[in-house]
């Protein structure tokens, strides 16, 4: 893998992890080869980069507990929009009384 895939994989600049490399010559010494302009990384300096660069790591959302949730509070709205319904046939019910 070179520089500039593994910079694309992790959405960065690969300048950025070029210049990570050369202010580490002595993490790189050895582990980097250059191949025309690409600089081609070997297993053991993509293991250092994975630490200063690690892959972004989808948020795990624990889908069950929030469905529930959300079918709980779907619930809880519904009920209230039907006592609210009631309540408002109710205020129209001794609105009507009143004036007749």
């Amino acid at each position: 893998m070179n520089i500039s895939q593994f910079a694309k994989k992790r959405d960065i600049q690969t300048q950025t992890v070029a210049i990570y490399i050369r202010r580490h010559p002595e993490l790189f010494e050895g582990l980097t080869t250059q191949d025309g302009k690409s600089i081609e990384l070997s297993e053991e300096a993509l293991e250092i980069l994975n630490e200063v660069y690690p892959l972004q790591q989808p948020m795990e959302i624990e889908n069950e507990k929030l469905i529930e949730e959300l079918e709980r509070t779907k619930a809880d709205l519904e009920e209230a929009r039907d006592y609210i319904i009631r309540l408002q046939k109710r205020l129209i019910e001794c609105l009507l009384d009143v004036e007749l």
